[in-house]
């Protein structure tokens, strides 16, 4: 009974995470696609560095300006409010 309790239990948290990693991946795929059309980056597969934490946010090695952080950071707040990096 016990083992059947914990199955169930681990087959819902594996639902979660796989909602979650959807999530991620579409919100990633909205950040990229905002990037170049903010001309950060030319195309979507000229991300190779992202990092997003406290103190701003680099992208391909580049520190960008306090007002594009800003702006990132507020938009997708799920990312910005630890240390988010993202290697391609």
């Amino acid at each position: 009974m016990r083992n059947q309790e914990q199955a169930k239990k681990n087959q819902l948290q594996a639902e979660k995470n796989r909602i979650q990693a959807e999530e991620n991946e579409r919100l990633m795929k909205q950040l990229v696609q905002d990037l170049v059309a903010d001309k950060i980056i030319p195309d979507e597969n000229s991300l190779h560095d992202l990092t997003i934490n406290a103190d701003g946010m680099t992208v391909n090695g580049v520190k960008q300006p306090d007002g594009v952080f800003k702006k990132y950071k507020e938009k997708y707040d799920n990312f910005s409010m630890g240390d988010f990096s993202y290697h391609n």
